[in-house]
């Protein structure tokens, strides 16, 4: 049997923010995902650089700046655009 919730998750289309550019212009959650994918990436192109640095200390720095991103989602900055659940800004 299916949950009755489950025909409403499934036509559900997912929708940009209405100022998505300057979203990602100007998000913090956003330069914090990309410095987090950089040394990611650093890691996996440029094998040296693991054995150059310690492994506790770029697993720190790789946790730090994840968890720096997912914080950074729920705070307000100034001079950005905010939006209520109907895209009106606020």
């Amino acid at each position: 049997m299916t949950p009755p919730y489950y025909k409403a998750l499934m036509t559900y289309a997912p929708q940009p923010v209405p100022h998505w550019r300057l979203t990602l212009r100007k998000a913090w959650s956003i330069r914090f995902i990309a410095l987090f994918a950089i040394a990611q990436g650093m890691e996996a192109i440029w094998p040296s650089l693991a054995d150059s640095l310690e492994p506790h200390l770029y697993n720190g720095l790789a946790f730090v700046l994840a968890v720096l991103a997912f914080l950074s989602v729920f705070v307000k900055q100034d001079g950005f655009p905010y939006f209520s659940r109907k895209g009106v800004p606020q």
